[in-house]
């Protein structure tokens, strides 16, 4: 059953049986403040706990799961049920060939982030992203939000079902990494997702260095030839994979 809080009335509106809420309806006299006109809608929670109009025309920035209509018009719908992003499972670091999937779970992924925050920007990042180019198989997004929205989106994530990190070294909470999978078509896809502030210049370096990897086949194999090395020492830990893997974009970088 979905609950909604009012965290600010709507005018006219009155919320009925507050706490286990079937409907939240507006009288036909009520005005909404951010379109100023008649606010004759009635709003009800599907099987499923998402929003849908019974009639009239569909309101502007409604979102399921912590919508809110604009102007002075405020509620925050928590719906019960699975969390989408499933929990991340610890795996060693192994190799994994492209996967068309790939960008498929990617694309579900930003949807996710831009159908509630559609400020930010999310993008697919590195190996998964480079049609062709193999790796861990892990999907690497970047979300990337003014800094005054770095509180928002960890908890945008955390919503979804990201986890943060629970290795050694994790990334500071200023520049947070969270994890997750995504299952499709039987398959449990590992999710990484990166989170900068604009202007950030990290940022700027991920989206080169993989537009680089699209653009040059030597650059390509280069890295992978890179990655299955590491590999081929022992190296499982995803960590020391990491390290490993950094001197070599500290070569690519020296090299430009």
């Amino acid at each position: 059953m979905a609950s909604v809080v009012s965290h600010q009335r709507p005018l006219g509106c009155s919320p009925k049986h507050l706490g286990r809420l079937h409907s939240f309806e507006c009288p036909p006299n009520a005005v909404s403040p951010s379109f100023g006109k008649p606010a004759n809608n009635r709003l009800k929670p599907t099987a499923r706990g998402a929003l849908r109009r019974t009639r009239g025309a569909a309101w502007p920035g409604v979102r399921q799961k912590g919508f809110h209509l604009k102007g002075r018009q405020s509620v925050t719908l928590r719906t019960s049920g699975r969390k989408v992003i499933e929990r991340y499972p610890q795996l060693p670091a192994c190799w994994a060939p492209y996967d068309i999937r790939f960008p498929l779970i990617a694309a579900q992924v930003t949807s996710l982030v831009r159908d509630r925050m559609p400020n930010v920007t999310v993008e697919h990042i590195g190996s998964t992203a480079v049609p062709g180019c193999g790796g861990k198989g892990v999907i690497d997004v970047m979300v990337v939000c003014a800094p005054e929205c770095l509180e928002r989106v960890k908890d945008l994530l955390g919503d979804l079902g990201f986890q943060p990190q629970v290795t050694r070294d994790a990334f500071p909470e200023s520049r947070p990494m969270r994890v997750g999978a995504l299952r499709y078509q039987g398959r449990l896809f590992r999710i990484h997702a990166h989170v900068l502030t604009t202007g950030a210049h990290e940022a700027g370096g991920l989206l080169a260095f993989r537009d680089r990897l699209r653009t040059d086949s030597a650059l390509r194999a280069s890295y992978e030839a890179c990655k299955q090395t590491i590999l081929a020492t022992g190296a499982v830990d995803s960590v020391a994979y990491a390290e490993a893997k950094a001197r070599f974009f500290q070569g690519v970088e020296a090299g430009r």
